[in-house]
């Protein structure tokens, strides 16, 4: 569809009406890159978020199964 619009791209659609409005599937996409960007800082892997994690792991003397697994 985008490579058929190319004035566009197919950020812009037709309403009802016939004037233009954005496109739902980019309103769709931003909120899953919002998702994705906490899901993200949830699981450590933004540098803020890594360092919180790094900072709550308790070292033990000999070590654990998954040492050096962040880092």
């Amino acid at each position: 569809m985008a490579d058929k619009d190319r004035v566009t791209g197919a950020l812009l659609i037709k309403s009802a009406l016939g004037d233009p409005r954005a496109n739902p599937l980019i309103r769709i996409a931003d909120n899953a890159a919002a998702d994705m960007i906490r899901c993200a800082g949830e699981f450590g892997m933004t540098p803020s978020a890594r360092a919180r994690v790094r900072a709550g792991i308790a070292w033990r003397e000999g070590g654990g199964k998954f040492d050096g697994l962040i880092g």
